[in-house]
């Protein structure tokens, strides 16, 4: 794993339940934002490398991808507030800017999935 997050410690570490973890990670965008937040370098990220980040993962699942207005919406109405809700993110809009605070039990949780999700791919 990367720096991405690391020693930065969400306020809600051991709050969150099982059912609001797997809320939070019910969604592929969400646990591809997790994922890409967790590895890359640093800790504050540009709105706008998160909405790259999803319209690639977008175009390699159905081979398009939305325009960035819709992203943007999604990501501001929808997977932001989840994810911030979970102190997972805090996101400034007005600055196009996301920090990520590590979480050792939704990352735990996301490699599970992840692993359960390629086995079922292979099948």
């Amino acid at each position: 794993m990367a720096e991405g997050g690391r020693g930065n410690e969400g306020p809600q570490e051991e709050s969150l339940s099982t059912d609001e973890i797997l809320e939070i990670l019910s969604n592929y965008q969400r646990r591809g934002v997790i994922k890409h937040l967790r590895d890359a370098p640093g800790q504050v990220h540009s709105i706008d490398e998160i909405i790259n980040y999803i319209k690639k993962l977008e175009q390699k699942r159905y081979g398009e991808s939305p325009g960035e207005d819709h992203l943007l919406s999604v990501l501001v109405h929808v997977h932001g507030p989840k994810l911030e809700d979970g102190g997972l993110v805090d996101y400034d809009v007005p600055n196009r800017e996301i920090r990520y605070y590590q979480n050792a039990k939704v990352e735990r949780l996301l490699a599970k999935i992840e692993t359960t999700v390629e086995e079922f791919e292979e099948e």
